[in-house]
């Protein structure tokens, strides 16, 4: 996990590599970039680190409005898709996934609560300084 005030580009290319930009500056060697959190910075983020032809995927919203430079927009390359839509197959693979452990959230869950506890759960969520996500235990 890559702390927010850690230098997200050294962390991103240490995991991921580099290749060269539209503009042939370092850029990080990913395809697609999925935003699930809702992260105000997020779009910048993407123009400034990413390589030609890359799509970022944004499915989580922020409360902010960012804007976008289309000058940067348009010379990178790139593209920008939103997702909000799932259906009932959709949501059944993920419960799948999930139960079958097939991938490993653990570093993403900073917070278990008890279903009597909900209202602590719901607040602390709300928290983006101290939770990433945050679980509701409903047995």
């Amino acid at each position: 996990m890559c702390p927010p005030e850690s230098d997200k580009f050294g962390f991103l290319k240490e995991h991921f590599g580099t290749t060269l930009s539209r503009i042939e500056t370092p850029a990080i060697d990913v395809d697609v970039v999925i935003d699930c959190a809702g992260a105000s910075n997020i779009i910048d983020d993407f123009l400034n680190m990413c390589k030609p032809k890359s799509r970022l995927s944004i499915a989580g919203l922020s409360l902010d409005f960012p804007e976008i430079s289309l000058m940067e927009f348009v010379i990178s390359n790139t593209s920008i898709w939103g997702a909000c839509s799932y259906d009932d197959e959709d949501i059944q693979e993920a419960i799948d996934i999930l139960a079958k452990g097939k991938v490993d959230f653990s570093d993403i869950i900073t917070h278990h609560y008890k279903l009597d506890q909900i209202n602590e759960a719901m607040a602390m969520a709300a928290d983006r300084a101290q939770s990433i996500k945050v679980i509701i235990d409903m047995e």
